[in-house]
Parts: C-alpha cells; sequence; structure tokens
C-alpha cells in the first residue's frame, strides 16, 4: 500500500515524527526524483546519498534530478533558505529543527530565526515562471511514502499517524491522471509546494514546543507520525 501527500501550490506540508523516519523520507525523495527535480535542504546532517541511491536502484537520471545543500547551524538554515531561488521544483526540507534545538543560542533569537525561515519556506512554496527545460521534463506527482521496512519505520501507514486534515489515498486522481472515456492527458501542472520533517528533542523542552508551534501554525497540513509499538519482552524473575 502506498499513501501520498500531496504538495501544491503556494503552501507545504510539516511532518514531525521520530529520527527512525528519515529512512523512510530519503526513500520518499528517491521516489520523488523518479517524476521531477528536486530541491533536498538538509537541516540536520540527515540526508544519506547510499541510502537514496540504493532507493533509486542506481539509476543516474533520478539522481541527477535531486540537488542537497546543508546547513549546520540555525544561522545557515536561515542563510540556505534567503538563498534558495523561487523555482517549479518542490522542496524537502530534512530535520528543520534540528540546529534550533541549540541552547546556546537564546530563545528569542532562535524564535526570530524560525520566522524568517518560515517567511522563505512560504515563498519556495510558490512556483515561479518555469524554463523551458523544466516544463518539457517535469511534472508534479503526489509525495509518495512506500510502506515502510520495519517496525521502526512505520511512520506514515494509516494506523500510527494523527494528523490535522486529510490524507490523500489515490495518487492517481490526485496527480491528474487520464480521464475516463480515454480522454487526452491533461498538461503537466507544474507546481512548488514542499515538505518539511522535524524530530523532537532528546530531552523535551518548553522552547521546543514553542519552536514547533511556529512551524505548524503556517504548515498547510501538519502529520504527526509515531513508531510502532514493540513487542513487550516476557519478564524475567532471574
Amino acid at each position: 500500500m502506498i499513501t501520498s501527500i500531496e504538495p501544491k501550490a503556494g503552501s507545504w506540508i510539516l511532518l514531525v515524527g521520530p529520527r527512525s523516519l528519515n529512512s523512510t523520507m530519503l526513500t520518499a525523495i528517491a521516489r520523488l526524483g523518479e517524476r521531477c527535480s528536486l530541491r533536498v535542504l538538509d537541516g540536520g546532517n540527515r540526508f544519506n546519498a547510499y541510502t537514496v541511491a540504493r532507493a533509486a536502484r542506481g539509476r543516474r537520471d533520478i539522481l541527477e534530478h535531486i540537488t542537497v545543500s546543508r546547513a549546520f547551524t540555525c544561522y545557515q538554515v536561515l542563510s540556505l533558505l534567503e538563498s534558495t531561488l523561487s523555482t517549479q521544483a518542490p522542496f524537502v526540507v530534512l530535520d528543520l529543527l534540528n540546529t534550533f534545538y541549540d541552547e546556546s543560542v537564546q530563545i528569542g533569537e532562535r524564535k526570530r530565526l524560525l520566522r524568517s525561515c518560515i517567511a522563505h519556506l512560504e515563498r519556495l512554496a510558490v512556483p515561479s515562471a518555469p524554463r523551458p527545460a523544466e516544463a518539457a521534463s517535469c511534472r508534479h506527482q503526489p509525495f509518495q511514502w512506500q510502506e515502510p521496512l520495519n517496525s521502526a519505520e512505520a511512520a506514515v501507514s494509516g494506523d500510527s499517524c494523527r494528523r490535522n486534515s486529510r490524507w490523500q489515498h489515490d495518487a492517481a486522481s490526485a496527480s491528474g491522471g487520464l480521464p475516463r472515456g480515454g480522454a487526452t492527458r491533461r498538461p503537466p501542472r507544474l507546481v512548488a509546494g514542499g515538505v518539511v520533517s522535524v524530530h523532537p528533542p532528546a530531552v523535551p523542552s518548553q522552547a521546543a514546543i514553542e519552536l514547533l508551534s511556529l512551524l505548524q501554525a503556517s504548515a498547510v497540513d501538519t502529520f504527526f507520525a509515531q513508531p510502532a509499538a514493540s513487542a513487550l519482552e516476557p519478564m524475567r524473575l532471574f
């Protein structure tokens, strides 16, 4: 079963889950790279080229669709978003809040930086006029999540995820497939939109809650992915 989430022009989706969600995110990046150009902005050093290449079955044409930029401080995250140009390509931000959990930076400063980052996420979600090469080679498709490979990655299956809006279950209809009666396929719809992932900090804090609330207030949808419960081990008396 494949559940799809469709980023739409002018909006971005927030996905909150454990660190184990990252491998599923990387697989999804490879799947989306099969369909159009994709920008990956890595805020937590989570991008693993080998995992993506394996999910892409080593296809160079898919890997060439994916561009990756990294940031290692909350200041660099803002600088990275500021320098990213608006295009037709959707974007994925991995682990956006990771550097914002750095308590050596005052919480007021972190909030200020995050608000500026959110403004740039909104800018990047709006598609710019396509270049001819993009118009010829890229068609927007829903962001697709493969069935998790193990219980630790059961972050986006139907029963393990809470959300504040609706799931998109039909990838074909969401992406504008062939109309009934064999009519001609509609022209490609080139939209930006994006997906932002975050994970809770190792030590919960009020500051982390406030930062997450800022993101939730601006995201069009928020998904809370829960890891599958592990099997209980038998009690040992000796």
